[in-house]
């Protein structure tokens, strides 16, 4: 019984001992504030950290408190003593289990899939998938809310030499989360040279669009638009880039430059290219409330590809969007004049009886079958003939 109870005390040391040693140490940065011979300590924190990488982009992960368990290990103890005296069948069996509940919590601890919290749980975690983008960036916010940027970045630069090469998706997140502390917290030289290194390094198309996004959040236009002019001048044969670069004259609010992005697109893109350009480029004027332009674009696509069943439902699909009914409904009527095969003619019958039972007048779908019985009947008359 004896070795029992000594057993449990050296295991109840041992977590005492860990739990000290994991509590992480006070910052530097840290205030103290006296007050009413209180004192209270206020961890200094950087600002805009709290939106330094998107938690909606990242999955989210249980959170367990060891220190607050073996607390709470401490307390039961506590009353424990106050009980009355147990026949020793029962004290062994509460010995029992009061091991049992320790071996859990060492586990628990030692259990890299749970969400860490101190330095040295980063590492274990990290032991077992040295190639998570995820848990890299969170070691690095555990450093920067505590205002400590060097010790983040050094965990960025020892994350993009610790991934996999093959990993590509993963070290293209390691170093945009370094080109985020750098434009955040960093130097012009620190981030010129950073975005230069990451630009030979990985797709330099893919840095410098999501350094753009980056820049457009913190509102630095200045260095938007640097980045716009290296886009228009190294990517001028991507549509990508053409997409990219006038939805960031659009969040700079120069709607007159995004609107002269479309005719000196179509003069670098292949022939080929400019349909599904364009679609893409009247969606993006719509998506910022430029719906007279977009309609425009979408009537001049139609002036060239009048039989294109799918230009014509992702028209009526954007009117639909935006709350633009009668506009919609009236190219649905454009679209029965025109010759097309009867197959095709069945699928628009199909969308615009769907449209108007979801968003349109469920009275008016016997007359669009109606209409489609005549026609249906017409067809059969000029095959017989």
């Amino acid at each position: 019984m004896k070795k029992s109870i000594n057993k449990i005390k050296k295991k109840k040391e041992h977590i005492v001992a860990i739990k000290k040693k994991e509590q992480p140490k006070q910052s530097l940065h840290q205030k103290v504030v006296v007050k009413s011979k209180n004192i209270k300590v206020q961890n200094a924190k950087l600002p805009g950290i709290s939106n330094f990488w998107s938690s909606e982009s990242l999955p989210q992960q249980k959170k367990t408190n060891y220190v607050e368990k073996v607390k709470n290990s401490e307390k039961k103890d506590e009353k424990n003593k106050n009980k009355q005296n147990l026949t020793a069948s029962e004290r062994y069996q509460r010995y029992m289990n009061e091991e049992e509940r320790i071996r859990n919590i060492e586990e628990e601890m030692s259990n890299p899939n749970l969400d860490p919290h101190t330095p040295e749980q980063f590492e274990r975690a990290l032991m077992k998938d040295k190639n998570s983008s995820f848990m890299w960036i969170k070691y690095m916010a555990f450093y920067l809310e505590t205002a400590e940027i060097e010790k983040a970045r050094v965990i960025a630069k020892k994350a993009i030499a610790s991934i996999n090469f093959r990993e590509e998706k993963e070290r293209l997140n390691m170093w945009i989360a370094l080109l985020n502390l750098e434009i955040r917290y960093g130097t012009d030289d620190t981030y010129n040279e950073v975005l230069r290194e990451a630009t030979q390094r990985n797709n330099p198309f893919k840095v410098y669009s999501q350094t753009l996004s980056i820049l457009l959040e913190l509102e630095k236009f200045d260095e938007a638009n640097k980045i716009v002019d290296i886009l228009r001048k190294k990517f001028k044969f991507l549509p990508e880039m053409w997409l990219t670069v006038s939805e960031t004259y659009l969040k700079m609010k120069n709607e007159k430059l995004a609107k002269e992005m479309l005719p000196k697109s179509l003069l670098s893109l292949k022939d080929k290219e400019h349909l599904d350009f364009m679609t893409k480029y009247a969606l993006l004027m719509a998506k910022n409330n430029l719906h007279d332009f977009s309609q425009t674009i979408f009537e001049k696509i139609l002036s060239s590809y009048q039989k294109n069943l799918s230009i014509w439902f992702t028209y009526i699909d954007m009117m639909v969007k935006n709350q633009q009914i009668d506009i919609a409904r009236s190219l649905f009527e454009r679209m029965l004049v025109i010759k097309f095969p009867l197959k095709r003619f069945k699928s628009i019958f199909q969308k615009y009886i769907d449209f108007e039972t979801r968003v349109g007048e469920v009275s008016n779908v016997p007359k669009i079958k109606k209409i489609a019985k005549s026609m249906l009947e017409k067809e059969i008359e000029n095959e017989s003939e």
